[in-house]
C-alpha cells in the first residue's frame, strides 16, 4: 500500500516499512526463537533504514535491534519464551547461555556492519553531490557557450558592416 500511494512522503513510507519489518521480526523471535527469521530481519533493517529514511534511522534501528536481542535474552532467562515457542520449533535452544552467545554474535555483526554502512552511505552521498555539481557546471558551461556564440555572431555582423562601409568609402 505505502509503496504505491505516492502522496505519503518518502520518509513516512520508509518508517512504515521499518515498523512493519520490526513487528515481523519481534513475532518471529517470539514464535520461533533462534530458529526463526527474526534475527535475519533485524540484520536487514539498518540497511533498509539507510536507503529509505537516512542515517539517523540507521542508528536508531541498530540500537533498537540491540535492545530487542537483550530483551529476548532476558525473556529466555526468565523462562517466558518457552510458553511462546511453536511446537514446530520445540528444538529451539531456550538456554540463556545460547541466547547470550547468539545475541553477542548479533550485536558484534551489527557493530561491524554499522561503520561500513556509514562509510558506504557517505561515499554514495559524495558521489551523488559530485554528479549534481558536474551536471550543474555542464549546464552553466552550455549556457555560457550559447551566450558567447550569440555575441560572436553579433561581433561578426558588426565587423562585416564596418568592412562593407570601409569598402564603400575607399
Amino acid at each position: 500500500f505505502f509503496a504505491f500511494y505516492r502522496k505519503i512522503p518518502t520518509q513516512a513510507r520508509g518508517w512504515a516499512m521499518l515498523l512493519l519489518l520490526f513487528l515481523i521480526s519481534i513475532l518471529s523471535l517470539a514464535r520461533g526463537g533462534l530458529s526463526g527469521d527474526g534475527r535475519l530481519i533485524l540484520f536487514i533493517m539498518p540497511f533498509l533504514a539507510a536507503m529509505l529514511v537516512g542515517m539517523r534511522a540507521t542508528y536508531f534501528t541498530v540500537f533498537l535491534n540491540i535492545a530487542v536481542i537483550i530483551a529476548f535474552t532476558l525473556l529466555a532467562r526468565f523462562d517466558v519464551l518457552k510458553n511462546w515457542i511453536l511446537i514446530d520449533f520445540i528444538n529451539t535452544p531456550l538456554a540463556v547461555s545460547i541466547w547470550m552467545i547468539e545475541g553477542t554474535y548479533t550485536i558484534i555483526i551489527l557493530g561491524i556492519t554499522l561503520p561500513v554502512l556509514v562509510l558506504f552511505v557517505n561515499f554514495m552521498m559524495r558521489a551523488i553531490e559530485k554528479e549534481v555539481l558536474s551536471h550543474r557546471e555542464a549546464s552553466e558551461a552550455r549556457a555560457q557557450l550559447q551566450q558567447n556564440n550569440q555575441n560572436l555572431e553579433e561581433i561578426v555582423k558588426q565587423r562585416t558592416q564596418e568592412l562593407e562601409q570601409a569598402m564603400r568609402e575607399a
